[in-house]
């Protein structure tokens, strides 16, 4: 009979981490039972219903967050959750009869709740390095060391991901890469740099300010500059809104549409590494690199930061491809120079090595025979020991404590007013929209056609795009990121709060906590008129 496993993914969207657990699941069918959680709706569950994998939904939380934002009220209402989220995973590992349970990142509680609850040995698989790469950390370090002392095995995926828990929890990990599937990827390692179209060059991926999508754009700005007007670059992904609206600032104040593309996230990229020779990986440090990985199986030749696992991919000594200083993009510029001025041969020979070495590494049989005989062998060797008796003692206290009703009226649940108030003015605006008046008509109604805005967030952005093709003038933004901001609006001037500000009719607010008491500052310290976006919104909604 068949040992059966909970798998726990901490996303529903498919990105490497759950590209990667469903290749291995393909691989562990035949040896394993599957059972699958989800904490949302997502494509994943269209691709599992596709394979026939059993699943559920069951939502919980993740356990991280930026460095240094997160209050005790965030670790006891994610605790709180993740205890409630379990209760539910125990009643259906208990009908589904599992074996052990299995996290798929270092971000799920979760998993390692529930298996302390039910006694059943838990794998975690470490993925992320999240302080270098997502300036994020886990939301309760003290809660995580206990997890982690009541784990089975842990695996990890690159030898610098290993290194980093062994120094910082001593944590002892079994490196094994990733399944990626050499067939589905694999084209012949042929060179496109001799034809005489374009050159092209992709960067693909979640398009997040850790990805480094924008020191990509500005090495390609340097190349056009320099005279190889011949470059194209395609950006390809999802991510966070506001800094996809300033890649896209970034392209449009330099006319740069005709040599840089952004494209939406698109499930199969062969179709786009068929037409390109060259994929970045610019990230700040990988903890392994999927992308690069798949662009390696398909013939590409991939240039990458020297940081984490992509330093690994390509070797100390370049042996696969191509180095550069992690956010230096004068250097990225010249190596990608370096790659087209090189002889063909020797970038044959890298993009083999390359080829050979994902091949080798990735192999998806070799890795579903490793999976199975680490999980089989944790289910067989399995025993509670002191230590994890222990923490079992020391959680399950929370654990009664969540349950008793008067300490939960005592955690808080955060207040959503901020992002409430936000889609509520989204929502009043788009009112303004269907109605056939804009934004850009009450100013005009005032006579205030020198503006500037405070505020690059997602009003800001949106009020940039909106005032943009009007008849007003956007004189300046102000914005207090602004030295990290100010390369993308080209020529266009970004502002501090505290820089001197050229006279305008009117500064449009379109921050919205501790807005009112901004505008008052700001009408205290300039002769102009201060507006918020609301009241904009309420006189074009019931005046105009």
């Amino acid at each position: 009979m068949k040992n059966k496993v909970l798998f726990i993914s901490h996303e529903s969207e498919l990105n490497g981490a759950s590209r990667s657990l469903i290749e291995m699941l393909i691989e562990l069918r035949s040896f394993i039972g599957i059972v699958v959680i989800l904490p949302s709706k997502g494509i994943i569950e269209r691709l599992l219903l596709e394979l026939e994998f059993k699943y559920y939904i069951i939502p919980f939380s993740i356990d991280y967050g930026k460095i240094g934002s997160s209050s005790q009220r965030d670790k006891d209402n994610n605790f709180i959750h993740n205890y409630q989220a379990a209760n539910m995973l125990a009643k259906i590992a208990t009908d589904e009869d599992v074996n052990l349970i299995y996290s798929n990142s270092s971000v799920i509680n979760v998993g390692a709740m529930v298996a302390l609850m039910m006694s059943l040995p838990h794998v975690w698989h470490i993925r992320e390095l999240l302080e270098e790469h997502f300036l994020s950390e886990f939301l309760d370090q003290e809660l995580k060391k206990d997890l982690f002392k009541t784990t089975s095995k842990f695996i990890t995926i690159s030898k610098c991901v290993e290194q980093k828990y062994k120094e910082i929890y001593g944590i002892s990990s079994y490196c094994i890469y990733d399944a990626v599937d050499f067939n589905r990827y694999y084209a012949p390692p042929l060179s496109r740099l001799e034809d005489d179209g374009l050159i092209n060059i992709m960067i693909a991926g979640t398009i997040s300010e850790e990805k480094g999508q924008l020191d990509a754009i500005r090495a390609v700005t340097r190349l056009i500059k320099s005279g190889l007007i011949k470059i194209r670059l395609y950006v390809v992904g999802s991510g966070a809104r506001i800094y996809m609206w300033q890649l896209e600032q970034y392209i449009q104040s330099r006319d740069l549409g005709r040599y840089i593309k952004i494209l939406p996230y698109q499930e199969d990229l062969r179709w786009l590494r068929s037409i390109c020779c060259i994929s970045l990986t610019c990230s700040k440090m990988e903890a392994l690199g999927r992308t690069a990985i798949e662009a390696m199986m398909a013939g590409l030749i991939v240039i990458g930061s020297n940081t984490g696992g992509t330093l690994e991919l390509i070797g100390k000594n370049e042996e696969r491809g191509y180095l550069y200083p992690e956010g230096n993009v004068q250097e990225l510029a010249a190596t990608i120079k370096k790659v087209i001025d090189q002889p063909s041969e020797t970038r044959r020979r890298k993009q083999s090595a390359a080829q050979e070495f994902a091949k080798g590494q990735f192999d998806s049989l070799r890795y579903a025979r490793k999976m199975k005989e680490t999980i089989n062998q944790c289910i067989d060797s399995y025993t509670e020991n002191e230590m994890r008796r222990a923490v079992r003692s020391n959680i399950g206290e929370r654990f009664a404590r969540v349950n008793n009703d008067s300490a939960k009226d005592q955690i808080q649940l955060p207040q959503q007013i901020n992002s409430k108030s936000v889609m509520q003015i989204m929502d009043e605006w788009l009112k303004v929209k269907i109605s056939g008046s804009s934004l850009a008509s009450f100013l005009e109604h005032e006579n205030l056609y020198r503006i500037a805005i405070y505020g690059m967030g997602l009003l800001g952005y949106h009020m940039f795009d909106e005032l943009a093709v009007s008849d007003i003038q956007i004189v300046y933004v102000i914005d207090r990121a602004f030295r990290e901001r100010e390369e993308i609006f080209g020529n266009f001037e970004l502002k501090g709060p505290e820089d001197n500000l050229e006279a305008v009719d009117a500064i449009i607010v379109t921050v919205v906590k501790g807005g009112e008491e901004l505008k008052e500052n700001l009408r205290k310290r300039h002769g102009c008129r201060i507006l918020g976006i609301e009241e904009m919104i309420e006189f074009c909604l019931y005046r105009l």
